[in-house]
């Protein structure tokens, strides 16, 4: 079964056909070509591989129900959901109002892989 965030079930509940959503997927395996197909089959687009057996991935909201059934998707999160300016109260997690939460999109920005040194 996929764990997703209340952010997701509430898109899944009401999607809007006409506008798409970016997600972190963790998968058993980001090498895994049957989890490929199956995201693509549910029109999603595979932006990029992250860490930790992650995707990026770009898909219609009303297909994210078919996402979740995936074999060997374990996990769903929207991407860079949280701000402090969607945030009604002071602050989210630190960051000041108007504040967008900065995700690093690689793995050589998170543990400075420079090999030059």
């Amino acid at each position: 079964m996929t764990n997703t965030t209340p952010g997701i079930e509430s898109i899944i509940e009401n999607p809007n056909k006409d506008e798409t959503v970016t997600l972190i997927v963790t998968v058993t395996d980001t090498q895994t070509q049957s989890i490929h197909d199956a995201i693509a089959d549910a029109d999603g687009d595979i932006e990029e591989k992250l860490p930790f057996n992650c995707l990026a991935v770009t898909t219609p909201e009303h297909k994210l129900k078919e996402l979740k059934h995936i074999d060997g998707i374990t996990e769903m999160e929207i991407e860079s959901v949280f701000s402090g300016a969607e945030n009604h109260t002071n602050d989210y997690a630190g960051y000041p109002p108007g504040k967008a939460v900065e995700v690093n999109p690689t793995a050589e920005e998170v543990f400075d892989l420079n090999t030059d040194t």
